[in-house]
């Protein structure tokens, strides 16, 4: 589940979701630019940082939405 809470005044949002890595779901959150063109979202965020030991190689630079799909792109540890 994945959820977005304004922050006043911008065009920025805290957003939250579950990010699971290692057959291990942790709650994660980050502040992202939120755009819409003909109906598709994209959240654009600085870079966030990942607990490697959590299994996750690289940062995530970029999330985007697509309605109410959200799709993470991430490096997994081998």
């Amino acid at each position: 589940m994945v959820s977005a809470e304004r922050i006043a005044d911008s065009d920025r949002y805290k957003i939250t979701g579950n990010l699971t890595m290692k057959e291990t779901t942790n709650s994660i959150s980050f502040v992202a630019q939120v755009t819409e063109d003909a109906g598709t979202f994209t959240a654009v965020s600085d870079t966030i940082r990942l607990d490697r030991t959590q299994g996750v190689l690289t940062t995530v630079r970029r999330i985007s939405s697509r309605t109410s799909r959200t799709t993470l792109s991430t490096t997994r540890c081998l």
